[in-house]
């Protein structure tokens, strides 16, 4: 089955059609590496000092591949409390869905998208949270888990980059039904952001 960004190059074969640069090679692109694997952040963690620091243990995987219907692979940021493995506590999820990047990777953070970190101190975040979404520092200990996706084709996610559209309603269908289904999740998924 075409993409749908094949699927339109098809019916528009007029049209230029552009590669996006690698996240590496992006020369304002925060990227931090493709580093799939299971890390816990304790209590008391912080990325860097004068970080906001986590209150609550959690775990956290890294690039985890979530398959869409069409074969392609996005891959996201999974924070979650440590009660919720091994199924003693199931709990809800929240996903802040763009094309920003994911975890304090990509083109827009508080860092660089304007002067004064946007009004934000550096101790209100924790450089965990996607751009324009909820701080895992801030939610995990409160009980949800915080799921960051690479939109298709941002950053390690694979496909074509689209805005809005049905490939973006079906990826973020994908991605709500393969979440709901996880051992961990209660199956409530709500959607958080700012734009």
């Amino acid at each position: 089955m075409p993409t749908t960004a094949e699927d339109h190059q098809s019916k528009h074969p007029d049209l230029e059609w552009h590669q996006l640069p690698t996240p590496e090679a992006h020369p304002r692109y925060t990227y931090r590496g493709f580093q799939p694997g299971r890390s816990i952040l304790t209590t008391g963690h912080f990325r860097s000092p004068g970080w906001r620091p986590f209150t609550a243990d959690t775990i956290l995987d890294n690039d985890v591949s979530i398959p869409m219907r069409d074969g392609i692979k996005l891959y996201a940021d999974i924070f979650r409390p440590c009660s919720s493995e091994g199924g003693r506590q199931t709990v809800p999820a929240i996903i802040p869905w763009s094309p920003y990047g994911k975890t304090g990777n990509g083109c827009l953070n508080y860092d660089n998208i304007a002067p004064f970190r946007v009004g934000l101190h550096l101790n209100q975040t924790s450089g965990y949270e996607k751009f324009e979404g909820p701080d895992p520092a801030d939610w995990v200990p409160r009980g949800y888990a915080i799921i960051n996706i690479d939109a298709r084709g941002a950053g390690d996610s694979e496909g074509n980059m689209v805005f809005w559209g049905q490939q973006e309603a079906e990826d973020i269908y994908d991605a709500i039904d393969w979440i709901s289904k996880q051992t961990w999740c209660n199956g409530s998924v709500g959607m958080a952001g700012n734009s």
